[in-house]
């Protein structure tokens, strides 16, 4: 029977690690005192730094007094490290993080799933991965983890305490394709051995790529050239760049009447280059938002840039289109300038920095935290996080439509676009499968 969990609370309570295995009595000892000063670091460093001096009204000094007692009774570092993660999570903030200290172990699942709409469903498979031998399929609908329901709400904090806290090297899966009857999958990982990680920054622009499996030989960056002057960006990430890179793919990609962006499975990246691309499209200064910040708000300023880009813009979107992503996205819906096509955003929008940490000497212990500094307001007075961007136009890839790579929220966009320049629908956009522009497309 499927657990169902009603808060994030009741679920990290619940959730085990199927590979937590109990150290010997001095080990453990020592491994006890260790998470408690990783605990003293993290409090302390979110109580001075969090945005809210008032930490949303929690009484912190008990909450991390509870933690502490929590970590008493331990009888694995695994549940010592997630006393400090629930201890973060009180805060319910996307940007608030403990990141555990880093193992030179881990597993691979040869797969990456996300909501699309209410379900969950796998959108990348590995070749040649555990996942592919196990027969997952692209488009597969996943119905629990570990016995837990996934659904759109928690199934990324699910995945985090699994993979990120556990450090699991085996999933149950509960998993449907098509109309097929549901069927279980025990998965167990590839493992994977590397030197331990000192100081994650987020290479890739969001800690919560920490749950998925990404190709870091992978280019982020894809373009292609549709006719009559329509061109497609697939951007993964704001990651830094020159000031001119996301320029350059446009050009590419020969966009002079018309450009689709895709920010699907964005999480996000860099402040400045968000502002940078921002304003290839402006031709005045605006302002974007303002950041509410512990002792002061700012205001994000946004200055036009040459070339300055003036065409027709959609914007693809998904549930992890994150943070910059989505701030991109969010300023030209309400500036209409652009059209946005997909599933709800992420709701991940605030201003954080990353905090590398580590304890000891010989050995030494490295962790992190990342904290909120600032909330991000729009000028009609709205706020992203926990909310999202709402699409203009909904687009909600079906499992099947997946794997027969047909992305049909592309082909909805160049159509689009084909419609507002006056141009005559074009069928050989559809004759080409969405794998020829990258690996995943969603």
């Amino acid at each position: 029977m499927l657990k169902q969990v009603t808060s994030t609370l009741l679920l990290l309570a619940l959730l085990f690690c199927a590979g937590a295995k109990t150290a010997v009595a001095d080990n453990l000892a020592s491994q006890r005192d260790q998470m408690k000063m990783v605990l003293n670091v993290v409090s302390k460093e979110v109580a001075k730094n969090f945005y809210d001096a008032d930490l949303k009204g929690l009484d912190w000094k008990a909450l991390t007094d509870q933690a502490q007692q929590k970590i008493d009774k331990a009888q694995s570092v695994t549940d010592m490290m997630r006393a400090i993660f629930i201890l973060v999570e009180k805060l319910k903030d996307s940007h608030t993080r403990f990141l555990p200290p880093g193992r030179n172990t881990s597993y691979r699942f040869g797969f990456n799933a996300k909501p699309i709409g209410d379900e969950v469903r796998v959108y990348e498979v590995k070749e040649k991965g555990v996942a592919e031998a196990a027969g997952i399929k692209l488009g597969d609908r996943i119905l629990a983890v570990n016995t837990f329901r996934a659904d759109r709400s928690l199934y990324d904090l699910m995945m985090w305490d699994f993979k990120v806290v556990c450090n699991a090297p085996f999933l149950e899966l509960k998993i449907q394709t098509g109309e097929e009857a549901p069927r279980t999958i025990h998965l167990e990982a590839k493992k994977k051995v590397e030197p331990v990680v000192l100081d994650f920054r987020g290479d890739r622009g969001d800690i919560w790529d920490l749950i998925r499996e990404l190709d870091l030989d992978q280019p982020l960056w894809h373009y292609r050239a549709f006719k009559d002057g329509i061109g497609y960006v697939q951007i993964r990430a704001f990651d830094y760049e020159s000031e001119d890179f996301f320029v350059g793919l446009i050009d590419k990609a020969e966009a002079k009447r018309a450009v689709v962006l895709d920010l699907r499975s964005n999480g996000g990246g860099y402040e400045d280059t968000l502002k940078a691309f921002v304003g290839n499209f402006e031709s005045d200064q605006v302002v974007m938002g303002d950041v509410k910040g512990r002792k002061k708000d700012e205001q994000l300023v946004i200055k036009p840039r040459r070339p300055h880009y003036d065409m027709p813009m959609y914007i693809l979107i998904d549930s992890e289109t994150g943070s910059a992503a989505e701030m991109f996205a969010r300023h030209f819906q309400l500036r209409k300038k652009a059209v946005i096509l997909g599933d709800r955003s992420s709701g991940r929008v605030t201003r954080s920095i990353y905090y590398p940490e580590k304890i000891g000497t010989d050995p030494i212990v490295p962790f992190g935290v990342q904290i909120d500094m600032g909330r991000v307001v729009f000028p009609d007075g709205g706020e992203l996080e926990k909310n999202g961007v709402t699409p203009d136009v909904p687009c909600l890839p079906s499992g099947k439509e997946m794997r027969d790579g047909q992305d049909v929220c592309l082909w909805k966009a160049i159509a689009m676009a084909r419609e507002k320049l006056g141009l005559p629908p074009d069928a050989s956009v559809m004759e080409g499968k969405s794998t020829e522009l990258t690996h995943s497309p969603w």
